[in-house]
């Protein structure tokens, strides 16, 4: 059975708030980032071997044929890093990673 924790940090509703800052400012957005919501796996302290929901942003560049990820989140200031490195430190399943657009996080944050 996995072992799920309801945290205490804020990165859903960060980044909820990123894209709605995002979106007034610029209303025709080229994607120039994602939300992403994934399962991340504790590699230390008090969260080690425990699975949490997270939520980060992701802004994809590409240099040499190599992905590389500017990734946001509320718990680390990573700067670009190759993106199998982010998904790999915190066991992250690219697979189960739902992505969205900065429009579809603000709709599902007014959906009635």
């Amino acid at each position: 059975m996995v072992k799920l924790k309801s945290g205490k940090g804020k990165c859903f509703i960060d980044t909820s708030k990123h894209c709605i800052q995002h979106v007034q400012v610029n209303p025709d957005p080229k994607g120039d980032f994602v939300v992403c919501h994934g399962l991340v796996v504790g590699t230390g302290g008090n969260v080690l071997g425990v699975t949490y929901a997270h939520a980060w942003i992701e802004r994809v560049y590409s240099y040499n044929d190599r992905r590389l990820l500017l990734v946001e989140d509320d718990t680390h200031d990573m700067g670009a890093l190759p993106a199998e490195l982010y998904y790999e430190a915190g066991n992250i399943d690219e697979d189960l990673v739902i992505r969205y657009t900065p429009e579809e996080v603000v709709s599902l944050c007014f959906e009635e």
